[in-house]
């Protein structure tokens, strides 16, 4: 894939109620297939699609998703919903290389990210005590860390609970 962007499909020209899952998750099925050096045409498609899946279905008791059916595993057919700009990673370990990982900024001093208070003294790759959420949204260009009383608050919701499955 090289530094290609992938292309950018206009979905909201479309009138169907139904749409297969957007073109980012297909490019990163396409850069996990790349990645993991397989013989495989699209496997990593396949794994991510009945990855989520599978997710999908282990929570539809918390709450609706946009699955309708999925014919083939390499596809799910999902409603179209309106897009909820956040997005949450739980991390157990202090590890990571990107701006918004938990390493790189706990390296440079900071103590309490996305609301979670992080002690003195931590090495790379610790594991943490407990799992902690650390919810992002999108800038213009980059992922901004956000506290989950901040995403409450901004999109008028009820305080975030979180969930043991």
């Amino acid at each position: 894939m090289g530094s290609r962007s992938p292309p950018r499909h206009s979905q909201s020209q479309s009138t169907s109620p139904l749409l297969p899952l957007s073109s980012a998750t297909f490019w990163r099925g396409m850069a996990a297939s790349t990645c993991c050096s397989t013989s495989v045409r699209c496997t990593g498609l396949l794994v991510l699609n009945e990855t989520r899946l599978w997710w999908f279905n282990q929570t539809r008791h918390i709450t609706p998703n946009a699955v309708v059916s999925s014919p083939d595993k390499n596809v799910t057919i999902a409603k179209r919903c309106t897009v909820f700009p956040v997005e949450f990673v739980v991390r157990g370990f202090v590890t990571g290389s990107t701006d918004t990982s938990l390493w790189t900024v706990y390296n440079k001093g900071v103590r309490n990210y996305c609301g979670n208070a992080l002690p003195d003294g931590m090495v790379k790759n610790q594991k943490l005590s407990a799992n902690i959420l650390t919810p992002t949204t999108k800038a213009a260009d980059h992922d901004v860390p956000v506290t989950p009383d901040e995403v409450s608050h901004a999109f008028n919701i009820f305080p975030l609970v979180i969930l043991e499955l």
